[in-house]
């Protein structure tokens, strides 16, 4: 029953560069943005990866809770199974969990499409890598991507 499942690329149950602190990150397996020069080019096949059962992930993060700082969604594009990451979210918001969502969508795109998302994660990182704007910036792979962060119930571009 593939509804209680999701398809994923990978899961590193103790990441320190998918945001801040150590993070449980799901790479969720499927990409429309194809970004030129992608170095995850391997979740960009929706029909990849494999599938997970959601129970036994969010079981195995809550167990962990008290050893990581949070759960990042990374991809590929973790909105292409909007809800499957929103039940997610949901259930891990139950815990307290801080949740950071990588996509290659734009915070207005986001905001119309995928409205429900900005209620459920705290940090976004937006937009589609691009290998001809290099940056610095932490946890940003190119300078046109933006980190937002939700303050108070608003969320606010953190750059």
């Amino acid at each position: 029953m593939t509804q209680c499942k999701i398809r994923t690329a990978n899961i590193i149950k103790g990441s320190l560069v998918n945001g801040d602190g150590l993070r449980y990150t799901i790479f969720t397996q499927g990409c429309p943005h194809h970004c030129d020069g992608c170095h995850s080019s391997h979740t960009w096949n929706p029909n990849d990866g494999h599938w997970v059962q959601i129970i036994d992930m969010l079981s195995d993060i809550v167990k962990n809770k008290s050893m990581i700082d949070g759960v990042t969604f990374s991809g590929g594009e973790p909105l292409l199974q909007y809800d499957k990451i929103i039940f997610m979210c949901k259930l891990l918001k139950m815990f307290g969990l801080n949740i950071w969502l990588w996509s290659g969508y734009k915070m207005e795109q986001i905001s119309v499409k995928y409205p429900e998302i900005l209620k459920w994660v705290d940090v976004i990182i937006d937009g589609s890598y691009e290998k001809d704007k290099p940056t610095n910036k932490e946890w940003r792979g190119s300078s046109n991507q933006k980190l937002w962060k939700r303050i108070n119930g608003r969320w606010s571009n953190i750059d």
